[in-house]
């Protein structure tokens, strides 16, 4: 009797076990694709912040270079460190605009991959 139902387990189980093996080779590479997709996009994002965070360094380098100088009235370290910030400010936000449009790409490439596959 032991034998019959080792037998019946292992004939329920043999299905199962082949449609995995069947669907595996197909569904690796797909998530080799992800994977590696997942990871340009966090390696575009470690870069944008290490760009930022330069760019935020030499801000407040500049703005410390102007509060510094003795020579300056009130007044025109005023406007000079508004000048600094206008022109950091458009520094960041083309920074912030190109690092949307490499985001941007990179999902419409991962869409595209994704579809290929279907």
């Amino acid at each position: 009797m032991f034998v019959k139902i080792a037998v019946i387990t292992a004939g329920l189980c043999l299905p199962a076990v082949v449609s995995a093996q069947q669907t595996s080779p197909e569904i690796k590479p797909q998530r080799q694709e992800l994977k590696a997709d997942a990871k340009d996009m966090r390696s575009l994002d470690r870069q944008q912040a290490a760009a930022m965070k330069d760019l935020v360094v030499r801000e407040k380098a500049a703005i410390d270079a102007v509060k510094a100088d003795a020579s300056l009235a009130p007044a025109q370290k005023k406007e000079k460190i508004a000048a600094i910030a206008k022109d950091y400010g458009l520094q960041r936000r083309d920074l912030n605009a190109k690092h949307h449009e490499d985001r941007r790409k990179l999902r419409a490439a991962m869409r595209k991959d994704g579809q290929d596959k279907r």
